[in-house]
């Protein structure tokens, strides 16, 4: 099994750059030729070790992924939304579950700082938005899903932000009560 190692890590080094079908010579770190030479000891077949299994040891530790609240209607409210705005606001909701923000998320402006989001996509002429909050430690909380009707251009009109202002503080009381239930256990 190691001399089948020792073929495939030859053959890889052995790539001249810029002959044949251009191939450049790919840079083989200590990590990934452990994990070739492991994974092929173990099934005994080199085919077996998938891009898949390189990319994950190469990519490092996963992240903590944070459980998503809705509050209110709002599930019920984002489910109603066309299935391309639920696909573009679903990948924005899952990069603040794992810490991480996309460039529709924007503060939204009225609640001080960068804690309130707004997740804005267009489709078909029809603005869509989504407001949550990653101000809590445990979770992603939605706090309201809607579709923009042009009342004040591209201001949020005044009962949205009084309906998101409620919801917030149901969210933070809702985010006491899990930190309470944590204490007790």
């Amino acid at each position: 099994m190691a001399k089948l190692c020792n073929a495939a890590l030859a053959f890889f080094r052995a790539q001249p750059a810029g002959t044949g079908r251009n191939f450049t010579r790919p840079i083989v770190t200590r990590r990934l030729q452990s994990l070739l030479c492991c994974t092929a000891r173990a099934s005994f077949q080199l085919k077996s070790v998938t891009v898949a299994s390189m990319k994950q040891v190469l990519a490092g530790p996963r992240k903590t992924i944070k459980p998503v609240k809705w509050v209110g209607s709002s599930f019920k409210d984002f489910r109603a939304f066309p299935d391309a705005v639920k696909d573009e606001m679903g990948y924005a909701l899952h990069q603040a579950q794992t810490g991480g923000k996309t460039t529709t998320a924007k503060p939204l402006q009225g609640f001080g700082g960068a804690g309130v989001l707004e997740i804005v996509t267009n489709e078909m002429g029809d603005t869509f938005r989504a407001v949550y909050t990653v101000k809590f430690a445990t979770a992603i909380y939605v706090l309201h899903a809607f579709q923009k009707k042009s009342k004040s251009g591209t201001k949020t009109p005044v009962e949205d932000m009084k309906l998101i202002e409620r919801r917030f503080k149901a969210a933070e009381a809702d985010y006491r009560l899990q930190l309470e239930k944590g204490k007790k256990s």
